[in-house]
Order: structure tokens, then C-alpha cells, then sequence
């Protein structure tokens, strides 16, 4: 079993301020505790996760803290997005450029097929127009 951790995860388990941040916190937590296998994340969310948490809550420190839990998670399996995963995104986007609003997103999208990624952690509803099990 696999699962994958998408930015608006990371965010609202760090964010008090998110609504989701209780819930977002439970699910991490059950990640971490096995529940949805080995988990995997990109270095395109990795770069995400800190710039939101940067620009949404002005916090420096947490978003230190953030990516150093990622980068020192031995959990977390941070996947480099390569050429050839961007080159898929990137044909994705052009056949399907209505699928979603973000390039990273059609990054993770192609992930959770080269890694056969099972369930998706998220809350961007846009990853439910596509064949992923979403968990939010």
C-alpha cells in the first residue's frame, strides 16, 4: 500500500489557523502510523508546502520546522521530480490542461501513476477528477 502527501496536507497540519488542521493532523498521524503504506511526497511539494506556509503565514520558523520534519522524516520517501515525470506532467497538461490549476499538481498526478500511489492526501478537490483515491 502507498499513499501520497500533497501540499494542502502539510499546510493545514501546520496551519492552527486552517480548517482543516485537526483533521489534517489525524490523517498525517495515521499515515506515520502505517495506515496508507509507505508514504511519498516530491521535492516540487517540498517547495510548495514552505513557500505557502511563507506567504499565507508570514512564519519563518514553521516553515523551518515543516521541511525539516519532511527532510528528516525517515517515513517520508521525497521522490526528485525527474525529467521524464516532467515530461509526462507536462503531455498531461496539454492534452487535459483542464484537470488542474497547477503544474506541480499534474507533477504529483503523474507520481501517484510511476509509483502506483494508492491514496492521495489532500484537500484539493481538483485530484477528484482523476483515477486516485483521495484521503481529506
Amino acid at each position: 500500500m502507498t499513499c501520497f502527501i500533497d501540499t494542502s496536507m502539510f499546510v493545514a497540519a501546520y496551519n492552527k489557523k486552517d480548517k482543516y488542521h485537526s483533521d489534517a493532523n489525524k490523517i498525517l498521524s495515521d499515515a506515520f502510523e502505517g495506515e496508507y503504506g509507505t508514504i511519498y511526497t516530491s521535492d516540487y511539494i517540498l517547495n510548495e508546502t514552505i513557500t505557502l506556509i511563507l506567504k499565507r503565514m508570514k512564519n519563518v520558523k514553521i516553515a523551518k520546522q515543516l521541511g525539516n520534519a519532511i527532510l528528516s522524516s525517515p517515513r517520508i520517501n521525497l521522490v526528485v521530480i525527474d525529467r521524464r515525470i516532467v515530461l509526462n506532467a507536462y503531455t498531461t497538461f496539454i492534452k487535459k490542461s483542464y484537470l488542474f490549476d497547477s503544474f506541480t499538481d499534474y507533477t504529483s498526478y503523474e507520481m501517484t501513476k510511476e509509483y502506483n500511489i494508492e491514496h492521495l492526501l489532500s484537500y484539493d478537490s481538483d485530484f477528484d477528477k482523476v483515477d486516485v483515491n483521495r484521503v481529506y
